[in-house]
């Protein structure tokens, strides 16, 4: 597959940076500092697209479409629960099934609600809602996360699902910015940006004005990638089909007899 012209890579984030900075443009006829300065600038200038600082009039709740990859997840019988990818962020909406399986999507709820439920009821069956909960970690490694299925899973299945996905720092083997060249000059903007703060102390300069009035008008153009069809909105489908979620309340004791 063919890249767009207007596409930008991490060395035209490098060089820009550079130019900027009145550093030679190749990291060969630059100091150990000056590289050291242009690849902290490029690299916080990523990060600050990926995960925008709380500015006025950008809306720090908004989530790049193209930070959310669709995957499958197979459980494991009588395993409550499954460890996420390592490069897991947030967690989804809901665990969809194969189109073989007739059934209500799985809705993630809280760890709490999950551990109550599962203290009355530990049997394995086919799981109706998840939770996500994070491994236990000592700081030898990044943060990773697991989900926890209520009922536990009985069998092995298959789902599906989105979530934001973090992605690594850009290098010769991965030199394209996420987002595809629409984005290119907002990338550039916020590593000059970046620049602007980290090796110049300049928190408001013409760089960090741009880099926000890009960044707004890309969050709205992003917001344009959502969905504009819903489906049907009159009658439901048939889940006539659908084995009817299962409800415990325990047994009762009085006088002697139990229900």
């Amino acid at each position: 597959m063919a890249e767009s012209t207007q596409s930008i890579v991490l060395a035209d984030l490098q060089a820009a940076v550079a130019r900027y900075l009145g550093y030679p443009t190749t990291s060969a006829t630059r100091s150990t500092k000056q590289n050291v300065n242009v690849t902290a600038s490029v690299d916080s200038g990523i990060r600050q697209v990926y995960f925008p600082p709380a500015t006025q009039g950008v809306d720090i709740r908004h989530r790049w479409s193209f930070l959310f990859p669709t995957t499958t997840l197979v459980t494991v019988a009588d395993t409550a629960t499954v460890n996420l990818p390592d490069d897991f962020a947030t967690p989804p909406g809901q665990f969809f099934w194969g189109s073989d399986i007739l059934r209500p999507s799985i809705p993630v709820v809280s760890l709490e609600r999950i551990r109550s439920l599962t203290q009355y009821d530990g049997d394995s069956d086919v799981p109706t809602m998840a939770a996500i909960e994070p491994i236990a970690n000592t700081g030898v490694s990044g943060q990773r996360w697991r989900v926890r299925f209520y009922p536990t899973p009985d069998a092995i299945y298959t789902l599906t699902y989105r979530y934001e996905a973090y992605s690594g720092v850009l290098d010769s083997a991965h030199p394209y910015p996420l987002g595809g060249a629409k984005m290119s000059q907002l990338y550039i903007e916020s590593c000059l940006a970046a620049a602007e703060l980290g090796v110049n102390g300049d928190a408001t300069g013409p760089h960090r004005l741009t880099y926000v009035s890009m960044l707004i008008a890309a969050i709205e153009r992003d917001r344009g990638m959502g969905a504009s069809y819903y489906g049907p909105m009159g009658q439901p489908p048939d889940l006539s089909e659908c084995p009817p979620r299962r409800t415990r309340s325990g047994d009762i004791t009085f006088n002697g007899d139990t229900w």
